[in-house]
């Protein structure tokens, strides 16, 4: 069995965070080092990135060791056979620009030095961020060379554009030439502070958060990455939606199959149907 979604947070995770500040300069370490506390210092963007109204729950599984967290509270517990883990962060919504290069590679750093580089059975997902292009492709290049890794995380919230935008074309092309499929993953408290703010504002507990925002975090990709022709011009390219359920996918594949049938010169990239095209680029999992 795979599990295909692991999540080691830096959210509230000494381990990690100790590891993030010793592979970043100055002055981006001082903000992960939980034995430092500077004041005046950047903020450490939370899991969840702002404030979200209403209460969560203490009882979520922080994973911050492989052996304790994943090979037996996980492996040994549920029959995992093969976990894939990622570090979630939203890089793309960070508002210190010059941070995200830096803290992208540290994180990766630090899913290979503390969880896969030991452990034989576990796999990773390294994190991109598609605010800077040209870095995630060197990075995706960087990171292909490892065995472990078989797949790009990209976080649902925060891009500037929608992800099927022509600007980060070359993040698809650098992912499908090197074999790993791009994993979008939904989610589900803060996506509509960035994706539509006004749906944000006009909620004021958790629980309407979570339930929306995962579908609707990985619904922006799907419609913005076909109606875009990505699968199209990427035909080698897979995509994985992580966390958001399957149940809300044809009736979304059906409104793209109509609107194409209605305002195809919208989509001059495409030359055959959203159905057909979604049929053949997408996947449940990622393979390599």
């Amino acid at each position: 069995m795979v599990d295909v979604d692991v999540h080691a947070t830096i959210a509230n995770n000494p381990k990690i965070d100790r590891a993030m500040a010793e592979r970043l300069d100055e002055p981006w370490s001082k903000i992960y080092d939980p034995d430092v506390e500077t004041p005046g210092a950047y903020r450490k963007t939370s899991n969840h990135g702002v404030t979200i109204p209403g209460k969560t729950h203490g009882n979520v599984q922080r994973v911050a060791d492989a052996e304790e967290d994943i090979n037996q509270a996980l492996c040994q517990r549920f029959g995992v056979d093969y976990p894939v883990v990622n570090i979630p962060s939203l890089l793309d919504a960070h508002p210190n620009f010059d941070r995200i290069e830096p803290q992208m590679r540290a994180m990766n750093e630090v899913l290979l030095d503390l969880f896969l580089d030991e452990h034989d059975h576990i796999y990773g997902a390294a994190s991109i961020s598609l605010h800077d292009p040209e870095a995630s492709v060197q990075e995706i290049d960087r990171m292909a060379k490892e065995d472990k890794i078989i797949g790009v995380l990209v976080i649902s919230a925060g891009q500037e554009r929608a992800p099927g935008d022509p600007r980060y074309h070359r993040v698809y092309e650098a992912a499908a030439d090197n074999d790993l499929p791009v994993l979008f993953h939904g989610f589900g408290t803060s996506s509509f502070m960035w994706n539509a703010d006004g749906i944000s504002r006009g909620i004021n507990e958790y629980t309407p958060h979570h339930v929306l925002g995962h579908p609707f975090s990985q619904m922006w990709p799907l419609v913005s990455m076909i109606t875009e022709g990505v699968p199209e011009k990427y035909p080698d390219l897979n995509t994985v939606l992580l966390e958001s359920g399957i149940g809300w996918l044809p009736q979304m594949i059906s409104r793209l199959n109509r609107e194409y049938e209605h305002r195809q010169d919208e989509m001059p990239e495409l030359t055959k149907t959203p159905r057909s095209t979604s049929a053949t680029s997408s996947t449940s999992r990622p393979s390599r």
